[in-house]
């Protein structure tokens, strides 16, 4: 089995994060250049628009082969043999406490690593409709 899927953020995923930090630099970009103020709040839009494109640009799911490779700015890259895969399976929303620091629609990745269980959880609001398909399928995802 010959599997190459990379998969990265769709474009409506930053469509949404430029309005939401780009209006306001907007605004705040107006309202600097009618009446010379607000330039601290210029920057930290600016700045929170610049972290958000590259904190999106970092994701990065691949499945090659036999590996499965999980990339996030915030985390270190995981890589795991689809042969260590016990099941992977999609979680939508809040069933338990814990679950509220997780995303609200993930993969569950369920995995041997050195004789221990592990779970990796990727979000899946980032990516496309299509993408999150191919990821399932080539996990045999439930």
């Amino acid at each position: 089995m010959n599997i190459k899927i990379r998969v990265r953020p769709c474009v409506q995923t930053y469509l949404v994060f430029s309005c939401m930090f780009g209006i306001p630099l907007l605004i705040c970009a107006i309202e600097t250049i009618i009446k010379n103020s607000m330039w601290e709040c210029l920057v930290v839009c600016l700045l929170c628009l610049i972290f958000v494109f590259v904190w999106l640009h970092s994701y990065r799911v691949t499945i090659d082969s036999d590996i499965f490779e999980y990339k996030n700015l915030l985390h270190t890259r995981r890589i795991i043999r689809l042969s260590d895969v016990k099941f992977a399976k999609v979680e939508v929303g809040y069933a338990r406490y814990r679950d509220r620091f997780k995303p609200p629609i993930r993969l569950v990745v369920n995995y041997v690593e050195g004789g221990r269980e592990k779970f990796l959880y990727v979000n899946l609001k980032l990516f496309s409709k299509s993408d999150v398909e191919q990821i399932l399928l080539a996990l045999n995802a439930t």
